[in-house]
């Protein structure tokens, strides 16, 4: 089957220093991409860059201090990217925090930026504008598809960067532009946001209980980037919602259901 080839691609991947964005940095750099990530923490950042351009080449990696919800800053950082690189074919979008005591600050990243970052990537990239195409992945979670009451203002911004992919991946224009959309959604890790709940939990309701019950049933780093390779890889992406879980991989369609004048739902 015909695919979209990583290869030579240029990545652009925010929150990459750590966690699962610097896992998947490392994934497609084996499959002999280039990558240029930002985070807003400029050690461990400059220390990513150091161990990736041991493993993959110095030129091949760069790295960028950058608050994302910094429009300048980002937009600063992506032309710094087209002009080491030539071009970004693939954003990212990854950079997200736990934090239910700082609703502005949690929404600001994980949703707010989602969008701010895919807008600046669709000027760059757009045919009509200049650009070569490209693609815009949103870094979601199974708490894009789910419910946790533990975490509503997190759970609620990675439920809107899934809605805004689908919304976005519909426009008419997409073709014409070389554009496309999609979102990916790995159950917990034992890297990334999922064990930083322990480690702050900000106002986060039950914290121990939601730790505990993912005990035994965390996806493996491995299958997450192997999924989202198969995910970029795809012939044509647009719309795609990929779900990864421990023993599952599988795509999602969230459709309405209507269930007339039955409430709760079943009576």
């Amino acid at each position: 089957m015909p695919s979209y080839e990583i290869r030579d691609k240029v990545f652009f991947i925010t929150g990459g220093a750590r966690g699962l964005g610097k896992e998947i940095a490392k994934g497609v750099l084996a499959k002999g991409s280039k990558v240029f990530f930002v985070d807003i923490l400029k050690e461990k950042g400059e220390e990513t860059l150091r161990e990736m351009a041991h493993h993959f080449g110095a030129k091949n990696v760069a790295f960028s201090q950058v608050d994302v919800v910094n429009k300048d800053e980002f937009e600063g950082a992506f032309n710094e990217a087209t002009q080491k690189f030539g071009q970004v074919d693939v954003l990212l979008n990854n950079a997200a925090i736990v934090d239910e005591t700082n609703t502005k600050r949690t929404a600001d990243i994980n949703f707010f930026a989602v969008i701010q970052g895919s807008q600046v990537a669709s000027s760059h990239m757009r045919k009509d504008k200049g650009g070569k195409g490209g693609r815009i992945i949103a870094m979601s979670s199974i708490a894009g598809l789910n419910y946790y009451y533990q975490l509503p203002v997190y759970n609620a911004t990675k439920h809107g960067i899934r809605v805004y992919s689908k919304a976005s991946s519909q426009n008419p224009a997409n073709e014409a532009m070389g554009l496309e959309f999609a979102c990916f959604h790995p159950d917990a890790a034992n890297v990334g946001v999922f064990p930083r709940i322990d480690e702050a939990r900000r106002g986060i309701a039950e914290a121990a209980q939601l730790i505990e019950s993912y005990q035994g049933k965390f996806v493996s780093v491995a299958s997450v980037v192997e999924a989202f390779i198969d995910l970029v890889s795809l012939e044509k992406m647009n719309g795609a919602d990929l779900y990864v879980g421990k023993n599952k991989k599988t795509f999602i369609d969230m459709k309405k259901q209507e269930v007339r004048d039955k409430f709760p739902i079943g009576s």
